[in-house]
């Protein structure tokens, strides 16, 4: 069956009122053995030099993310994927051919999410100038430019200047990790605009 005969069933079958959504994917314990002992999935404690070294080899972080921020990305999906069926098993792939197929997804993603997030906020003020599309009144937004300027004082991170854009725009956050690293990202936003002056509002010119 296709994708879209797939579609077509799932939509006819919602709007009869007899769909049953797939089970969730059964969360894994790891680290784990296939039945003859084979170890799957990726220690990232003693390979994540290894993840590193083919992404820098095969890969180019996307437009606008830290080369760092796209290694850890990837090292999160592989963290996840551990806890999955879809593991990395070495009877049917080599570490470099699994981290290759992650990292291409995970930068198609990232490149899709940040695509995104600039149509949102306007192409006319590229995301990181501080300059960010203007409101209804003619007024740039303050936040762009109270985040440039914490990060100027290096009171916060690229990454989490990032994230509140994106909180802003309504865009999914998933790229930020998990949730307990999304809740550091905003106590480290919120205890430094709570912290001194930042930067006023300026008008279009």
């Amino acid at each position: 069956m296709s994708s879209a005969e797939r579609a077509r069933e799932y939509r006819a079958a919602k709007k009869r009122g007899d769909y049953v959504p797939a089970p969730r994917t059964e969360w894994l314990p790891w680290p784990r053995a296939a039945a003859d002992g084979t170890p799957l999935g990726v220690d990232l404690s003693a390979h994540s030099e290894d993840v590193r070294r083919i992404m820098r080899k095969h890969f180019r972080s996307p437009d606008g993310v830290d080369f760092e921020d796209y290694f850890q990305e990837v090292c999160a999906v592989i963290a996840r994927r551990n806890h999955m069926p879809s593991a990395h098993d070495p009877r049917k792939s080599s570490l470099g051919h699994y981290v290759y197929m992650v990292a291409n997804a995970a930068g198609a993603d990232i490149a899709n999410s940040e695509s995104r997030r600039r149509e949102t906020l306007g192409a006319e003020y590229p995301v990181g100038t501080g300059y960010e599309a203007p409101s209804d009144d003619g007024q740039i937004p303050e936040l762009g430019m109270v985040l440039d300027s914490l990060v100027v004082r290096g009171a916060i991170g690229p990454t989490a200047r990032d994230y509140a854009l994106t909180c802003l725009a309504g865009l999914p956050t998933a790229a930020y990790g998990q949730p307990v690293e999304r809740a550091a990202l905003r106590s480290e936003i919120e205890s430094a605009l709570l912290s001194g002056p930042v930067a006023s509002v300026r008008s279009r010119p």
